[in-house]
């Protein structure tokens, strides 16, 4: 499954940061609101600036934790164009959340005379 996003910070190695290894990570805001430092692919260090819109691969290993990680990164208008679809339904999901409930009347008359020989079946 794939999760939209939208890159806030970029973290690379370079000299002013210690890394035990060359990954680049991102810190994104999904389209659902969520906020998280993401692995970004090998493949696309140096390629994932601020703003970018990115697709994240969500995998669920065994021990349940879920894993993203930035396989590709959408062309501007593409990004916009699925960031603007995603936050509409968002914001109608958010409206209906917040609908209040009208309770439910049901007209069934009620009768003074037994059914069925004085039981409801």
């Amino acid at each position: 499954m794939y999760h939209l996003a939208k890159v806030l910070l970029v973290f690379q190695p370079d000299e002013k940061t210690f890394s035990s290894d060359a990954s680049v990570q991102v810190q994104v805001l999904t389209w659902d609101e969520h906020v998280f430092t993401s692995m970004v692919h090998p493949s696309l260090n140096g390629k994932v600036k601020k703003d970018d819109y990115v697709l994240l691969q969500q995998t669920y290993p065994a021990n349940q934790i879920i894993d993203h990680t930035v396989v590709k990164v959408l062309a501007k208008k593409s990004g916009e164009d699925a960031w603007k679809l995603y936050s509409d339904y968002l914001a109608k999901k958010k409206r209906m959340r917040n609908v209040p409930q009208q309770p439910i009347t049901l007209d069934i008359p009620i009768s003074d005379q037994p059914v069925h020989g004085g039981m409801i079946r």
